[in-house]
């Protein structure tokens, strides 16, 4: 696998029980509604704190996942300018396997691929590209 792959964020371990922006953003509203019409005054501190603490972990989680999308972006663009200067045939990839950048070797040898997955790229080469291709 290339170095740039073993950072990014796989899906595989965001599970369905990992609560979205959406849902955190919704119950902080949610408990900082309760604690307006709640009648005693205890109750309308702790819906407050517990909106206030949901509406927190929303802003965070989006902040998390604005900061994962721009280091994967720093990570591929330190890949690009490493495989570029390469003299052997280099292929930057996503998660998926579909070539994002290719050097001038894998050009001229391979043509243009970006856009198609690597096993694509060397069907031409191997019998059976999807094979050799495990994560």
């Amino acid at each position: 696998m290339p170095f740039d792959q073993s950072f990014e964020i796989k899906p595989a371990l965001v599970t369905a029980r990992t609560p979205s922006v959406v849902s955190l953003l919704a119950s902080g509203l949610l408990c900082i509604a309760a604690a307006a019409a709640a009648p005693l005054v205890p109750l309308q501190y702790g819906c407050a704190i517990c909106g206030g603490i949901l509406l927190f972990l929303a802003v965070f989680a989006k902040w998390s996942e604005r900061g994962a999308q721009v280091a994967n972006a720093r990570l591929r663009e330190t890949a690009r300018r490493i495989i570029a200067h390469d003299v052997g045939v280099g292929f930057v990839t996503d998660g998926a396997g579909v070539v994002q950048f290719s050097n001038a070797a894998a050009m001229d040898r391979f043509g243009d691929s970006q856009g198609r997955s690597l096993a694509n790229v060397f069907e031409l080469m191997l019998a059976n590209p999807g094979g050799c291709f495990l994560r």
